[in-house]
C-alpha cells in the first residue's frame, strides 16, 4: 500500500504537489490542513486530492483568493485525472478544513467540479470545519481519518497515518 502526499503550495513551496491522483489500495495524506481547505473526489476506483491555499504562491504579499485558488487546484486535479475507465463515476465531494470562516465559494467549486469532470452521485458536498488537522483517506478499507495536527508531530509519514486511523475520528466513506 502506497502513500501519496498533497500538500498545499505556498510562497516557499510554489511547485508543491497540490492535485494527485491515488489509485484503490493506497492513501491520501493531508499534512497540516490549517488556513487552507482539502478537495477530495471520491471514485468508484480512487481518489483526486488538492489541497487549496488561500494566498497566492507568486506573489511577494500573498494576496488573499480563496475561491480562485480553490479552482485553480480543481483545475490541476483534472490534469491528474486518469480518465472514467480507469478511475469509474465521482460518488462524492469532500470540502475539509478552514471552510467556515473565509472565502472559498464552495457551491462554485461544486458546479465547477461538475463540470470538469461530471455530477457526483451524491448532490451535497461533504464539509467539515476542522483546523489545524491532518487527514488521510485509505482507499483499502474505505476510511476517512482527522486527527488534530499537534497531536502527529515528530513521526514519519507511515507512523503519522497510522496513528490518525487509530485515534482520530474515523469514518466510512464508501457508498
Amino acid at each position: 500500500m502506497g502513500i501519496v502526499v498533497c500538500v498545499e503550495r505556498t510562497s516557499s513551496r510554489p511547485l508543491a504537489e497540490d492535485a494527485v491522483w491515488v489509485k484503490d489500495g493506497d492513501q491520501l495524506y493531508y499534512p497540516y490542513v490549517s488556513s487552507c481547505v482539502s478537495v477530495t473526489l471520491v471514485f468508484e476506483k480512487g481518489l483526486l486530492g488538492g489541497h487549496a491555499s488561500q494566498v497566492t504562491t507568486h506573489e511577494k504579499d500573498g494576496e488573499f483568493r480563496q475561491a480562485e485558488n480553490l479552482k485553480d487546484v480543481i483545475t490541476r486535479m483534472k490534469g491528474k485525472d486518469p480518465g472514467q475507465e480507469t478511475r469509474g463515476a465521482l460518488k462524492r465531494i469532500y470540502f475539509l478544513g478552514l471552510i467556515d470562516t473565509e472565502e472559498w465559494n464552495l457551491g462554485q467549486a461544486a458546479k465547477f467540479i461538475a463540470e470538469k469532470f461530471e455530477q457526483p452521485q451524491e448532490d451535497e458536498p461533504r464539509k467539515d470545519n476542522r483546523t489545524p488537522a491532518d487527514i488521510v483517506f485509505d482507499s483499502t478499507d474505505k476510511k476517512l481519518s482527522i486527527l488534530h495536527s499537534d497531536l502527529v508531530d515528530g513521526r514519519n509519514v507511515a507512523e503519522k497515518i497510522n496513528y490518525i486511523k487509530a485515534i482520530g475520528q474515523t469514518e466510512n466513506y464508501s457508498a
